[in-house]
């Protein structure tokens, strides 16, 4: 992570100047005003209201942060699919959401599974009874 201006643990790296290094985020966050002032770089302040997004689990403040994401190509499974369908192999339960099926695998996307949010994501499928 040696390319951002922060690491995961919140710390500022060498990416955000040198006498930042090791400090924390929102420590820092907390005096950035009054450093801004004394080195006049300051103008005013104004009241802003702003989306922040906090994590449901901890309570903290989510710091967007790029990562590497993987893709998996799902167009041949799509294509799979499809085939089956239009051979009626496959049902889709309730019927009024056929249309929408139809349209998905239409427009299938690679798949970015770098960012589900656990592994053995559940997919909504169902089997008769014997068969598989």
């Amino acid at each position: 992570m040696d390319r951002f201006a922060f690491d995961r643990n919140n710390k500022f790296t060498h990416r955000a100047g040198d006498e930042l290094v090791g400090l924390d985020i929102y420590e820092y966050l907390e005096n950035m005003l009054h450093q801004l002032g004394e080195i006049g770089n300051l103008v005013e302040t104004k009241p802003h209201v702003s989306s922040v997004p906090y994590c449901t689990r901890t309570g903290c403040r989510v710091q967007p942060m790029l990562s590497q994401q993987w893709f998996m190509d799902v167009q041949e499974a799509a294509d799979r699919i499809s085939q089956h369908f239009d051979k009626q192999d496959v049902q889709v339960y309730p019927e009024r959401f056929i249309t929408t099926f139809q349209q998905r695998l239409g427009e299938i996307k690679p798949w970015c599974i770098s960012r589900q949010l656990w592994r053995g994501h559940r997919i909504p499928i169902r089997y008769e009874e014997g068969k598989k």
